[in-house]
């Protein structure tokens, strides 16, 4: 059964990859949301930041996450 799936896929790839790329140049809107995400994007990194620096394990664990929890935080924050 996956066999005659994977036939279709690899027969129809020639035709997906000869699609041409249509290069245009930015609307304001594209600009405005690309911005938007870049400024969500630093306010997340804050987020993390603020969350490994300003608060230690132990107030961590005594709000109910497991042990371990901030050093997810400070990792996804690139804070060794």
């Amino acid at each position: 059964m996956l066999f005659p799936l994977l036939q279709l896929l690899l027969a129809s790839l020639p035709f997906i990859s000869a699609s041409p790329v249509i290069k245009r140049a930015l609307s304001q809107n594209d600009i405005d949301t690309l911005q938007l995400a870049h400024y969500l994007e630093l306010l997340e990194l804050n987020l993390y930041s603020a969350g490994c620096s300003n608060f230690t394990d132990s107030q961590y664990t005594s709000a109910g996450f497991p042990v371990g929890f901030r050093d997810n935080i400070c990792i996804i924050a690139g804070v060794s």
